[in-house]
């Protein structure tokens, strides 16, 4: 149920990439007189699958997921164009990046800071983070995940709370340097959210995370 166009070899360089013409429809076009919200809601378990698989089975990426780069289809098929930005992960900074969701999942802050530090993303050398800064960031982002019920990413205004309290991070400027790894494992991220919120998907993913983060270990 992904899709990804051939290349055509013939008409394909070290820096120009041509794939055969495969046709879907962008999000704008999804409405309900061609998908249900039951299709809907499939597409977006496989948009959280192909994500998840990337990061931690595959620890290479589709590092550009915006709407232009992604299509559907009413049978619930996701097609993928635009292989320009892709990334390929280190196998420690993939442990690293799961053992610092687990520590927030768990609200273990020290742990968290550990493995932060482990990523490369803290600084090791500053003091420790004041555990109520990775407290405020950790319950922001965890709504999604927190309960069993589907998350109606329409309304979600996820990003708005992070938008308000962009202005702490000058407080710890410091004490974080993310490595390139993790600054594309988190706009990955962030390009899924903003498919899901713009397609319109309910869905409840916290059983899939922790199942990808237990087969991870």
């Amino acid at each position: 149920w992904v899709i990804i166009p051939a290349v055509i070899d013939s008409h394909s360089t070290r820096r120009v990439l041509t794939l055969e013409l495969v046709e879907g429809d962008h999000v704008s076009d999804v409405t309900p007189e061609r998908y249900d919200q039951d299709t809907i809601n499939l597409i977006g378990h496989r948009i959280f699958t192909t994500m998840a698989d990337q990061l931690f089975r595959f620890q290479c990426i589709h590092g550009d997921p915006h709407a232009g780069n992604f299509a559907y289809r009413p049978d619930g098929s996701i097609i993928m164009y635009d292989f320009g930005c892709v990334k390929k992960l280190k196998p420690e900074i993939v442990e690293s990046y799961r053992k610092a969701l687990v520590a927030a999942l768990k609200e273990d802050y020290q742990a968290l800071d550990r493995h932060l530090i482990d990523l490369g993303a803290r600084v090791e050398s500053q003091p420790a983070v004041d555990e109520a800064y990775y407290a405020m960031w950790r319950d922001i982002l965890i709504v999604p995940f927190e309960q069993d019920e589907p998350y109606d990413f329409a309304e979600s205004d996820l990003h708005k709370h992070v938008a308000a309290k962009t202005s702490t991070v000058f407080k710890y400027l410091e004490y974080f340097k993310p490595p390139v790894e993790s600054i594309f494992i988190d706009r990955m991220i962030a390009g899924h959210y903003w498919m899901l919120k713009r397609l319109g998907v309910q869905a409840a993913f916290r059983s899939e995370l922790e199942k990808y983060l237990d087969v991870a270990s």
